[in-house]
């Protein structure tokens, strides 16, 4: 993906302050580390890609459920593909998140708490990297979605299990990307999300 000079240097400064972080905190599996764009960056931004293509403006409300290193979350907010917030209950990923605001001057919130926990807020999409099952995301996000609000999920090779599992107790519509980046990988659209009765 072509960036502008400006974005790929904060880029560069969000990989290098995690690097230096993941000696004190585990961010992301060790076995990743060799390749940071291709495991982490790119896989969040063809998130962002997407965004823009079926949601397209700036004005749009994204959280980012379990972010942990920020990914997707941090790279949409470099992206300006929307005003994005980030949920994540560990204190010291927090910090790390808090670091990145600060080095790079992205306009994003951080907040520190359990996903259950957030009360009051509502957003127009919702995503989620690595977090959990479908069934579960789809639990986290029912109380943050707007009105035609959207869910756009990161999933590796047991995607198709997951909506299998996730169809017995939910209603919704369903797009499907392969990734950019895995073989395995999927991302999912769902939209128009209503719990069975």
């Amino acid at each position: 993906m072509s960036v502008s000079r400006e974005t790929g240097q904060l880029y560069s400064i969000y990989l290098n302050t995690l690097l230096e972080w993941q000696e004190r905190i585990n961010l992301v599996s060790r076995e990743t580390l060799t390749d940071l764009e291709g495991r982490h960056l790119k896989d969040s931004q063809q998130v962002g890609s997407w965004l823009e293509e079926i949601h397209p403006g700036a004005e749009k409300e994204i959280v980012d459920l379990g972010s942990g290193a920020g990914f997707p979350g941090m790279v949409l907010a470099i992206m300006g593909v929307g005003k994005t917030t980030l949920v994540e209950s560990n204190g010291k990923k927090c910090a790390f998140l808090r670091e990145v605001k600060r080095v790079t001057g992205v306009n994003v919130t951080i907040v520190q708490s359990r996903i259950e926990r957030l009360k009051g807020r509502s957003f127009d999409v919702v995503v989620a990297r690595g977090l959990a099952p479908l069934h579960t995301l789809l639990c986290y996000a029912l109380p943050l979605l707007r009105p035609k609000g959207l869910c756009l999920f990161l999933k590796g090779k047991t995607a198709e299990l997951e909506v299998e599992e996730a169809r017995r107790y939910w209603c919704f519509n369903l797009e499907k990307k392969p990734s950019s980046t895995s073989e395995e990988g999927v991302l999912l659209l769902v939209s128009d999300l209503e719990k069975k009765i």
